[in-house]
């Protein structure tokens, strides 16, 4: 009889978990990696949607981001390349970058999306969608 019970705690709770909110507006339900070490490698754009809904996709491969565990990053847009610092906002929905070149840029992005192998950002209207190098 007390395992019967203590079944159901179990599956309730399980049910609770897999139907709650998710984190990103289009992320996974559940993820076993944590999300720095989701956001951590190499990102290359493959189509940014604009507020109108027009699609530019992407197919240079000179152009990516780049997540470093020690919370710095790079963006390389050939043959400029802007570094700075990452973080993540309090809950985890945004990431906030500044560079560390001459001209400082503070930028906030929210994140739609974040696998092991996408990450969706919105910056103001326009949502980019990236994939991860392998």
């Amino acid at each position: 009889m007390k395992t019967a019970k203590l079944f159901t705690v179990v599956l309730l709770g399980l049910a609770f978990v897999f139907t709650s909110c998710k984190k990103y507006e289009d992320g996974p339900a559940v993820s076993l990696l944590p999300k720095k070490a989701r956001l951590t490698g190499t990102w290359t754009p493959v189509k940014s949607i604009d507020g109108d809904g027009s699609v530019s996709e992407y197919s240079d491969e000179e152009v990516n981001m780049v997540f470093k565990k020690d919370g710095t990053y790079i963006n390389r847009i050939t043959p400029i390349m802007f570094e700075g610092k990452w973080e993540f906002n309090g809950d985890k929905t945004k990431i906030i970058l500044s560079n560390t070149g001459t001209l400082q840029i503070g930028k906030e992005q929210t994140i739609l999306r974040l696998t092991n192998n996408e990450l969706w950002l919105k910056d103001g209207d326009t949502e980019t969608h990236y994939e991860k190098v392998k």
